[in-house]
């Protein structure tokens, strides 16, 4: 074999490293059925997430809202989450902004501003963390999300006072 058989066996040997290092891992879920809570986590939870990974998830119903209870979450930390993220979108318009998380977080809650809810979770080639678990439920009224976050503050209210 010549040096330059040689070298270019070499480049496209990693050419297709890199190829194999970059694919990545696209997961869409589209949900509608509401009987029940969904539980959302990152794979391997509680063990640190694979790289390369774009999970979505998209809960959808003609009326209600839903309710995003966060319960654990880890992720890369990141200058304006650009690596590893949790983008939550409360609404299919616009004018609302998404929630984008990364790092640390403690247990939150939100709720969406109608009947659909976006969740999105990617993680790139650099460093890996623990993940996260999240409850999604699907609240029928808007009496139901208003007791929903009551209850949610009436718990971390009692936390304080503890």
């Amino acid at each position: 074999m010549t040096t330059r058989q040689a070298s270019n066996l070499l480049h496209i040997t990693i050419i297709l490293i890199l190829s194999v290092t970059k694919a990545q891992e696209n997961i869409k879920e589209i949900i509608t059925n509401t009987a029940g809570p969904k539980q959302l986590r990152s794979q391997n939870y509680p063990e640190n997430y694979p790289p390369n990974q774009h999970r979505e998830w998209i809960f959808n119903q003609t009326s209600g809202k839903w309710a995003v209870t966060i319960n654990d979450f880890q992720l890369e930390d990141s200058q304006q989450c650009q690596n590893d993220y949790l983008l939550i979108r409360r609404s299919n318009s616009k004018s609302v902004t998404p929630l984008m998380l990364c790092g640390s977080k403690p247990s939150h809650s939100y709720v969406s501003e109608g009947p659909y809810l976006h969740i999105e979770f990617h993680s790139d080639t650099k460093k890996q963390a623990k993940g996260f678990s999240i409850l999604v439920e699907y609240l029928m009224t808007g009496d139901d999300a208003k007791q929903f976050m009551g209850q949610k503050m009436k718990v971390r209210d009692d936390l304080l006072l503890m």
